[in-house]
C-alpha cells in the first residue's frame, strides 16, 4: 500500500462504508476537486437489521471496488452503482452512493448449517431487486 494512502470511513447498523484517496485531499485549497482527483475506491456494504435474528444477518457488499466517481458500474450483486461527493467543506465529506442491490446474502451460525456450512457458518445467496440511497456527511479528521 501506498505511504500516503489516505483510507476513511463510517459504520453504524445498516452500513458500511469506505474511501480511498491517494493522498489527504481535505488540506488542498479546493478540497472538493481534490477529493475528485485524489479518490482511488470505494467499499460498501448494506446490511438489513430488521431482518436479522439471533443468530443470523442480512446484506451485501461490494465484491470488488468502485473506482470510478459520477458514472454507473454494475457488479456481480449491485447494478447502475453510482458514488458523488458534493461537496467538501469544514471538515465535512457530503455526497451519496446509490444503486439497485441485485443479490443478499444469508449469514448464518450455528451447528449443521444446511446450506454453504463454512466451519459453523452457512451463507445463502437470494437474487432480489432494491433500490438504495446512501447519503452520506462525514466528518474528516
Amino acid at each position: 500500500m501506498n505511504q500516503h494512502t489516505q483510507i476513511y470511513g463510517y459504520t453504524d447498523e445498516s452500513v458500511w462504508i469506505q474511501f480511498s484517496f491517494e493522498e489527504r485531499p481535505f488540506e488542498a485549497s479546493d478540497p472538493l476537486a481534490a477529493v475528485n482527483r485524489l479518490f482511488k475506491y470505494c467499499s460498501l456494504e448494506v446490511r438489513f437489521p430488521e431482518e436479522a435474528t439471533e443468530n443470523s444477518r442480512i446484506y451485501t457488499q461490494l465484491r470488488g471496488p468502485l473506482r470510478t466517481l459520477d458514472e454507473t458500474k454494475d457488479f456481480q450483486n449491485m447494478k447502475d452503482l453510482i458514488l458523488t461527493f458534493e461537496s467538501c467543506e469544514d471538515g465535512r465529506l457530503k455526497g451519496s452512493i446509490e444503486g439497485t442491490i441485485t443479490r443478499l446474502t444469508t449469514r448464518t451460525e450455528g451447528p449443521n448449517q444446511r446450506t454453504g456450512d463454512m466451519m459453523g457458518f452457512g451463507h445463502e445467496d437470494k437474487d432480489v431487486e432494491i433500490p438504495f440511497i446512501v447519503e452520506f456527511d462525514l466528518t474528516i479528521e
